[in-house]
């Protein structure tokens, strides 16, 4: 299961939050006087991990605030921030992944990230030897590329080749993650056309038969919502991706099965979709009721 967030625990953080969401508005001098964000970035330092931890968290919340973010700036806030990748404890190094993440939805502090090289450090977090980091990362890695600058600095490194490889993590929460992040990625052209040409449509493919049910799923619903774009799913129809889907339609897991379904359903509005359904002899393997064009055709299995 995914990670508790830090932000559940004791400290400033809790209490900036606890204002936060009663909509206080001297929520900022309230809790910091000039030299304030100095005194948190400080506890970056503590000895205490869940301390470390609640002071990245703080950061990557306390950000949204314009003046606070000036601030951050001029005390350094990504390369004090960024070492924390490299804390002996695993959460404090996720945390630090997440608050970089959203220190660099801001303009100023991105560049500062990229001056850095920041986009290399969590790359290399990619590969951390904690599953949690790991996921947070990826997590990260799809954030960021929501921004076209990230996405150019991504390209010349093997960011995307990384992620891939994630596909075959041993933890699937990690697996889990990586498809998703493909999948989000997959709305910017840049990085569509490279995964096309790399086997990045293929591995996710191969997701379709993951030991894990989870990952089945995910698999299912990313392909599906990919496959509007006609050359992911010429892609995926030839590197057998329909048949597998049939395949999951009669998987042991009850939502593997319904994804699977629904996921077919929608895709079958294709012509190059629905010949694979009729070829495989998918009509007959499903459970569900399925569209092809204007006409309704129920079946059950076995019948």
């Amino acid at each position: 299961m995914p990670r508790k967030s830090v932000s559940t625990r004791y400290g400033v953080h809790n209490a900036i939050r606890s204002n936060n969401d009663t909509g206080a508005e001297n929520v900022q001098t309230k809790f910091f006087s000039p030299d304030g964000i100095d005194k948190v970035i400080q506890q970056l330092q503590d000895p205490e991990e869940h301390i470390r931890g609640t002071a990245a968290e703080c950061l990557g919340n306390l950000c949204q605030y314009e003046n606070l973010r000036a601030k951050m700036i001029t005390s350094g806030v990504i390369d004090k921030v960024s070492k924390k990748l490299q804390d002996s404890d695993p959460e404090v190094r996720g945390t630090a992944v997440e608050c970089l993440g959203s220190l660099c939805q801001h303009e100023n502090i991105r560049a500062d990230f990229f001056s850095s090289n920041g986009i290399d450090r969590i790359i290399e977090k990619l590969q951390d030897s904690d599953w949690s980091v790991r996921g947070a990362a990826i997590e990260c890695v799809g954030k960021l590329c929501q921004h076209q600058n990230t996405r150019v600095k991504f390209f010349p490194s093997d960011g995307l080749d990384k992620i891939i490889a994630q596909l075959q993590d041993s933890d699937w929460f990690v697996r889990v993650t990586a498809v998703e992040c493909l999948g989000d990625l997959c709305q910017y052209e840049d990085i569509r056309s490279k995964l096309i040409s790399s086997d990045g449509i293929d591995k996710t493919v191969e997701k379709l038969q993951d030991s894990d049910p989870n990952t089945r799923s995910t698999a299912v619903e990313c392909l599906g919502n990919l496959c509007q774009y006609d050359d992911i799913r010429d892609k995926v129809v030839l590197s057998g991706g329909i048949e597998k889907m049939i395949e999951n339609s009669q998987d042991s897991d009850s939502e593997v099965r319904t994804a699977a379904a629904r996921c077919l359903r929608d895709l079958c509005r294709y012509e190059n979709v629905r010949d694979k359904v009729i070829s495989a002899d998918g009509i007959s393997k499903m459970e569900t009721v399925m569209f092809f064009g204007d006409i309704t055709t129920r079946v059950l299995s076995g019948s």
